[in-house]
């Protein structure tokens, strides 16, 4: 009897079944291709989202600013410190960039802003600038970043960063040149035409002239030597004033009534707080010394009669401060005198006609010296007659001075 025929299996070896078995094969290949490309592209993913990340942090932390715009100059985005820089607040899209920085800053200079909202690029260092008041020195930012004019879609980046203390050295350098160019030429024309007239006449000139003419190099060597020490002092108020001993605010009224008696002050006020004279002064001596001369000094040199009535309290202001006003009767300042008082290089003579002696370096003194144990220090105009007021509040020391008279 002849068995039921099975039906034929598909040989491994026969085309069909080859054929089937190599799509099963690329079939589990792409299926692996496609696991380890998505494993792969996941990995890079995730790196990318870390990288972002890490970047968005540094850009938030960043003590420069960074403000994204559209290619209109639209604000899109901005990072915490341009925020504080440009004074905007919470939600700021939709602002334009050039407006919000007017508010606040001058544009300097013109032309590079101009070609910066031609095309996004800085061809020129570009600022914004918060000039100088009476209370605040001027405020300096460089603005610089990129666009892209092939595709403006991708919008401009603009970078703020604080330049004040690198411009307001260079400020100082140029009027430190200006200054010294003309106050020590002047002695030193005088030195030289007495030098050149005694090289050539002397031996035609009575004794009477020749001592004439080298009283005035003498004068002028003087007057030059003072003022290249009004400059090395200057340069050294920051080791003046935090090195060295202390001394009571009893002491400090003994050297008020010295420093005034010097300067020839026949009228001089004190008038000081109680429990306040064995308290140590927030400042050294020297330092103290340094600011009280420049202060009468001032007082004497641009009173109309050079007699000045001085006042000085010295007491308690606010918590943990001390103060000392000094006052005189002598000439009122103009606002620009006001506004530049404590700026290094700048006397209260309009023009650097020479007739005020030194360098202009006092009251930047004054000022560099009281900073630099924090305190502060205002100049005004007297509300009740002519002249000045000069307000120093100092912070008072951990340490008092115990002892007793």
């Amino acid at each position: 009897m002849e068995l039921p025929r099975q039906p034929d299996r598909i040989a491994i070896g026969s085309d069909v079944g080859g054929a089937v078995l190599a799509q099963t094969l690329q079939l589990a290949l792409l299926r692996g291709i496609k696991a380890a490309e998505t494993a792969r592209l996941e990995g890079v993913y995730r790196r990318l989202l870390a990288e972002r990340n890490r970047l968005e942090w540094i850009v938030e932390q960043s003590e420069e600013g960074y403000v994204l715009l559209d290619d209109a100059g639209t604000i899109r985005y901005v990072n915490p410190r341009a925020r504080t820089y440009l004074g905007l607040p919470q939600g700021v899209d939709g602002q334009d960039f050039l407006q919000a920085a007017r508010r606040i800053y001058r544009l300097e200079p013109v032309a590079g802003w101009q070609q910066w909202e031609i095309d996004g690029t800085f061809t020129t260092p570009c600022y914004l600038v918060q000039p100088e008041t009476l209370t605040a020195r001027a405020f300096w930012l460089q603005a610089d970043g990129q666009g892209n004019s092939h595709l403006p879609e991708l919008g401009r980046i603009v970078r703020l960063r604080d330049v004040t203390a690198q411009m307001s050295s260079y400020q100082d350098m140029r009027r430190f040149h200006t200054t010294v160019v003309h106050k020590l030429r002047t002695p030193l024309i005088a030195m030289h035409g007495s030098f050149t007239l005694l090289a050539n006449y002397g031996g035609e000139m009575s004794a009477a002239e020749v001592e004439e003419f080298a009283r005035t190099a003498l004068a002028g060597i003087e007057r030059l030597k003072s003022e290249i020490d009004d400059i090395l002092q200057y340069i050294n108020a920051p080791v003046l004033a935090l090195s060295g001993d202390t001394m009571t605010f009893a002491e400090f009224r003994s050297r008020l009534i010295e420093q005034s008696k010097q300067l020839e002050i026949k009228e001089l006020e004190l008038c000081f707080d109680e429990g306040i004279d064995h308290m140590l002064v927030p400042l050294t001596p020297q330092a103290l010394d340094t600011i009280v001369w420049e202060l009468l000094e001032n007082s004497v040199k641009f009173h109309p009669g050079k007699q000045p009535r001085v006042q000085i309290d010295v007491g308690f202001a606010a918590e943990r401060l001390i103060r000392v006003c000094i006052r005189d009767d002598g000439v009122t300042l103009s606002p620009e005198q006001l506004r530049t008082a404590w700026t290094p290089y700048i006397q209260g003579e309009k023009y650097f006609t020479g007739e005020s002696p030194g360098m202009g370096l006092g009251l930047s003194l004054v000022a560099t010296l009281v900073w630099q144990v924090g305190g502060e220090v205002q100049l005004a105009n007297r509300e009740d007659c002519s002249g000045v007021e000069v307000t120093i509040r100092l912070p008072i020391p951990e340490i008092l001075d115990m002892r007793k008279e």
